[in-house]
């Protein structure tokens, strides 16, 4: 689609580099199972902006891909924040679509149906060994909206701005010679139709709390003085001490 320029293919969340031919990007899947493939929109800065999804169907040798011009920007980035109180802890919004929400909890989305959605997050250095995927190996996740093992639906909403339901997720308990760690985050969503359930995955971001604690003194989010400015300085603090 217009401004998608990136050849960063993700198939099933698993990144596919793609290459021009006869004025397309094609890429070249590892086997027949793969159910969707995405492509991100960044802007000048590396922001992650928007996404473009699309089904896929294994058949007569080669894949059909079914654009989903109605699950654009399914999820979206909208930055990290430090908590500041308590346990030390990076959170991670993500969000969707109000409207988009409530026709997939509704009558559906050309038959698709949500099931549940949450954050997914690892180790950078672990994401380049292994597929940042749901209930894959050296990945955490936290469920958002779904259904819990003791089948209550559960719905965490952090925020609502423009329209869109942002929702997180907060990794904490992070020892102080992990500060300076880049840890990945993304988001992803389960639609179900006809029976068959498909994982859509939103952009990944990766940040450390130590960096993140650098931007925001650079900023001047919190005054000088304060508890959460004390608590950022203090934590920088511990981590250039464990790192020497």
């Amino acid at each position: 689609p217009d401004g998608y320029d990136n050849t960063t293919i993700y198939l099933d969340g698993v990144a596919y580099e793609a290459k021009p031919q006869n004025g397309k990007y094609v890429a070249e899947a590892k086997n027949k199972k793969a159910k969707t493939a995405v492509v991100f929109k960044y802007n000048k800065k590396g922001v992650p902006t928007g996404m473009y999804v699309w089904t896929l169907n294994y058949k007569d040798n080669k894949y059909v891909a079914t654009a989903q011009p109605k699950l654009k920007n399914l999820l979206s980035y909208h930055g990290f924040s430090i908590r500041v109180t308590g346990k030390s802890g990076i959170r991670f919004k993500t969000g969707i679509s109000q409207s988009l929400r409530s026709q997939l909890t509704g009558k559906g989305v050309n038959g698709y149906k949500l099931v549940e959605y949450g954050t997914l997050v690892m180790t950078e250095a672990n994401r380049k060994k292994y597929p940042m995927v749901k209930d894959g190996k050296k990945v955490l996740g936290g469920m958002s909206y779904g259904t819990n093992e003791k089948g209550k639906l559960v719905d965490n909403v952090f925020e609502t701005v423009s329209g869109r339901i942002r929702y997180t997720s907060v990794l904490v308990g992070l020892p102080v010679d992990e500060y300076k760690t880049n840890y990945a985050f993304g988001g992803y969503a389960v639609l179900k139709k006809d029976g068959e359930t498909i994982t859509i995955y939103g952009p990944v971001v990766s940040k450390s709390i130590y960096s993140l604690a650098e931007q925001l003194l650079e900023l001047g989010i919190y005054e000088e003085g304060s508890s959460a400015d004390k608590f950022l300085r203090n934590l920088i603090k511990k981590a250039d001490a464990a790192s020497k």
